[in-house]
């Protein structure tokens, strides 16, 4: 019975020393990011101690490639972080990595899946004219809202006598009235009142 003992103790020992060599594999998940061409920002989940976030920039026309990296401490098994850099050139490609690291180092990597995301750096061009908007005068001094009866954006306002490109069809709002979508020259736009368009 003794010797049972002392070889199922062996055999414990042994298998103790071996989970301790074995490697814990890292896992990241993202579930959600954003990415520019001078910033990735990123959260998620990880068993991993270390989280990396590696960008790698290649410019075409010179065929040069630029990396930016930063190593964050995990000890909850949550993580959101960003990372800024000087902008890159417009005209290339920019390339996110994001992955879970058993060390600080940058480069220790331990084949988990990771995530990847691509983004093509160009110059920010305005949005064209909506289609169907078409132009027409406002009639009088009013507030641009964020939605139909929502809340004044900033201190734009729209004055009488001016024209500009509008929503043909007009949204009820909250209040009952009707509000007209107006174009404001930029990727979001505001509303105003139906009975100050002609």
């Amino acid at each position: 019975m003794k010797r049972i003992s002392v070889l199922a103790l062996v055999v414990v020992v042994v298998m103790l020393a071996v989970v301790q060599i074995m490697p814990v594999a890292a896992f990241t998940t993202v579930s959600s990011y954003s990415a520019t061409c001078s910033s990735f920002s990123a959260s998620g989940t990880t068993n991993a101690p270390y989280v990396v976030f590696y960008v790698e920039y290649y410019d075409s026309s010179s065929g040069d490639y630029m990396y930016y990296a930063e190593v964050f401490p995990n000890s909850t098994g949550s993580y959101s972080h960003s990372i800024s850099f000087p902008a890159f050139p417009t005209g290339g490609s920019s390339y996110y990595y994001t992955w879970g690291s058993p060390t600080n180092s940058v480069n220790d990597y331990d084949d988990e899946d990771y995530f990847y995301a691509e983004l093509s750096c160009q110059p920010a061009q305005a949005p064209g004219i909506p289609a169907g908007f078409v132009l027409r005068p406002i009639w009088c001094d009013v507030a641009v809202y964020n939605t139909p009866n929502g809340s004044p954006v900033g201190s734009a306002r729209i004055r009488a006598n001016q024209t500009w490109f509008v929503n043909p069809v007009p949204v009820p709002g909250s209040d009952g009235r009707d509000w007209t979508e107006i174009f404001a020259g930029g990727f979001t736009n505001g509303y105003i009142p139906t009975v100050c368009v002609s």
